[in-house]
């Protein structure tokens, strides 16, 4: 058997409707000054996002099932909303309680510093801070029992993560955000797969200023892997300029038939619905914007290369009335 190699270059290039280009470059040590130790040092660039991330992993940490990662970031986010500049760091441990749950608790500090805010949008939101320091606890827990990350036929995916940041942790930012979601897919017969899709989300202040809560930590929604027929976070309320104000609260769902058509083509149809609302504890049910439409996806060595067409219950302002979505890997 041949050994892998210690040392690795990777170059990955990839194209989707939202990000448009995105090109990856990264070298690996996967032995790291021995015992196993993985080096990742990576660099990405898309219409979106631009990141420098380097990463440590060190395996058996304290346990068979645990492991240590290390991870330092810098990156520049440029949304309608704002155009992010952050300096993160976040150790965690990942612990694999069985082959399908795997637990997370780890340490985010991150300083961050918005520009390109309208004023508008700040007094859409009632204020905000442009700069300041994150600093506290998360967790996650992920339940998988599916057999295929890129085109799940059978099982269910089921996440919950939390974080908060806090002054007496060095915080200039005070809050606390929990997210669910829980995701099946089932065969129904005649090569016909249900997927649905359900997601939730809470946050808060601790104090009661709303500038306590970083706008890249508040809930958006729409666009891809959320709700299709919407641009990207064209979901909720819009200031007077037109962006995306965001909320405190979050709900969404899918419900999608897929089918094999001929050859490596599949079809699918399409149901989503969400919402985010500016207040915290307020699941905006009532409100739901919703897209339908049909897809298409093409079985490929790394996955289905997929497009979908999604229509909005009700188009936002300046928005088409229709959306084109390609990616790589089923919507969800």
């Amino acid at each position: 058997m041949q050994q892998k190699a210690q040392h690795s270059l990777n170059l990955a290039l990839g194209y989707n409707t939202e990000t448009l280009l995105n090109a990856q470059v990264g070298w690996d040590d996967y032995n790291f000054l021995g015992d196993g130790r993985q080096l990742l040092i990576t660099g990405t660039y898309s219409e979106i996002t631009d990141s420098i991330d380097i990463k440590l992993i060190q395996p058996h940490f304290f346990s068979r099932d645990a492991r240590l990662v290390v991870e330092a970031q810098q990156a520049q986010e440029s949304y309608q909303t704002y155009l992010l500049n952050a300096s993160r760091f976040d150790p965690h441990v990942d612990y694999n309680f069985s082959p399908s749950l795997v637990g997370t608790l780890g340490y985010r500090f991150e300083y961050l510093k918005f520009n390109q805010v309208n004023p508008t949008t700040i007094k859409g939101i009632g204020g905000f801070r442009r700069d300041g320091l994150l600093s506290g606890l998360n967790a996650s827990l992920v339940f998988n029992n599916t057999s295929d990350l890129l085109d799940p036929q059978h099982g269910e995916i089921l996440s919950l993560d939390g974080n908060f940041s806090d002054r007496p942790l060095g915080a200039d930012y005070r809050y606390w955000r929990v997210e669910g979601e829980t995701r099946k897919y089932q065969p129904i017969g005649r090569k016909t797969i249900l997927a649905t899709r359900l997601k939730v989300g809470v946050e808060d202040t601790l104090n009661g200023q709303i500038d306590d809560v970083p706008l890249s930590e508040r809930f958006y929604s729409g666009g891809e892997g959320s709700v299709r027929g919407y641009g990207l976070r064209r979901i909720g309320p819009l200031s007077l300029s037109n962006d995306p104000l965001g909320g405190l609260s979050l709900v969404e769902g899918s419900v999608e038939l897929r089918h094999p058509l001929v050859w490596k083509l599949s079809g699918a149809v399409f149901f989503d619905c969400g919402q985010v609302s500016t207040h915290s504890f307020d699941i905006p049910i009532d409100a739901l914007a919703c897209g339908y439409g049909p897809a298409v996806s093409l079985n490929t060595p790394v996955g289905p290369a997929r497009l979908d067409v999604g229509f909005p219950s009700e188009t936002p302002r300046g928005d088409n009335n229709y959306q084109f979505y390609f990616s790589i890997g089923q919507f969800f």
